[in-house]
């Protein structure tokens, strides 16, 4: 593993490793916006074939922010869960116009 100093501008093999994830990983969360571009990452020279370089501490403070927000979402879905809300998908039910009987539940699968 490189010893990459956190402030600094690193490559996409060493903030791959130094953040644990797959430099696929990093350019998805790129594109989503997740990490933006002057503030997380950065071409190397001006031209949109350079390298990527990423910003080991701005990265990190994104993903533990982004890791949060995921959890606060979880604790809500938990919390209105175990209060008697449930989020599962309704039920498919008959269809007369397709022939289908009261009570035949209609199957989801793709056969």
């Amino acid at each position: 593993m490189h010893s990459c100093r956190p402030g600094l501008w690193a490559t996409a093999r060493e903030a791959r490793e130094h953040l644990g994830v797959s430099e696929r990983t990093l350019a998805r969360w790129r594109n989503s916006g997740l990490f933006r571009a002057g503030q997380h990452w950065r071409r190397k020279f001006p031209s949109p074939n350079s390298p990527v370089l990423y910003h080991l501490e701005h990265c990190q403070v994104a993903m533990s922010k982004a890791t949060a927000r995921q959890a606060d979402l979880l604790e809500i879905g938990l919390a209105q869960t175990s209060a008697g809300k449930s989020f599962s998908r309704p039920r498919p039910v008959a269809d007369p116009s397709r022939g289908e009987a009261p009570g035949h539940r209609r199957c989801l699968r793709v056969c």
